[in-house]
């Protein structure tokens, strides 16, 4: 079956109208983050940690559980801070939170998260421990959370990027890593709730700017 040009361009039309519909709704579920980060400041005083550790000092829960607490209860399934992770009761959960997907990536119902906070000790994630946003305005726009790709970090682990793996390499054509599959870019969501979009071809020195404080 041959479509001629018009059917070609009627298929380009379609395609290009759902990606615009799908990179608007990645902005969206960033922009969401970034809120619920903001309401996470507001009632603690600071940012979540980005994981919590046990007291064996093993990494046992993640920021992205920590900030669902303060969703509508209907809207989550009952994890337990009583045992890590991917502990008996949890590992059973059918954890399925679009608004850790973008749809470029992955479908609706996938367990892996394509957001993530980078982690370091002059980022906005320092690890175990939790930081504050200076109230002099000098971290708006430093990068919260940022868009990967070839994501293999499940919603519930306590993972995500450092920054050593943030600045390697963007786009990598393998492996984990800051990147889309978006035609104008990554988008992330910044210190003051602002989505933004980041050029591929931004320098390393520019970019551990834009992440670190």
């Amino acid at each position: 079956l041959t479509l001629g040009i018009p059917g070609v361009w009627l298929v380009k039309a379609v395609r290009d109208a759902q990606e615009a519909a799908r990179n608007c709704t990645c902005q969206g579920r960033l922009k969401q983050l970034g809120l619920a980060l903001q309401n996470y400041h507001q009632v603690h005083g600071c940012l979540p940690p980005a994981y919590v550790l046990d007291k064996e000092g093993r990494k046992a829960h993640s920021w992205r559980m920590l900030v669902r607490r303060s969703w509508p209860e209907a809207d989550i399934p009952a994890y337990s801070f009583a045992e890590p992770w991917n502990g008996p009761h949890n590992s059973r959960l059918p954890a399925v939170w679009s608004i850790f997907n973008c749809r470029s990536m992955r479908g609706e119902d996938s367990p892996i998260t394509d957001y993530v906070a980078v982690v370091g000790p002059d980022t906005l994630w320092p690890g175990s421990k939790s930081a504050t946003l200076a109230q002099d305005g000098s971290d708006k726009d430093k990068i919260l959370l940022i868009e990967v790709v070839r994501s293999d970090i499940h919603q519930l682990e306590p993972r995500d990027l450092t920054l050593d793996e943030a600045l390697q390499i963007i786009q990598p054509k393998e492996g984990i890593g800051l990147g889309s599959r978006h035609n104008d870019g990554i988008h992330y969501v910044t210190a003051s709730d602002e989505v933004r979009t980041l050029n591929r071809h931004i320098d390393r020195e520019s970019l551990k700017r834009l992440l670190t404080r």
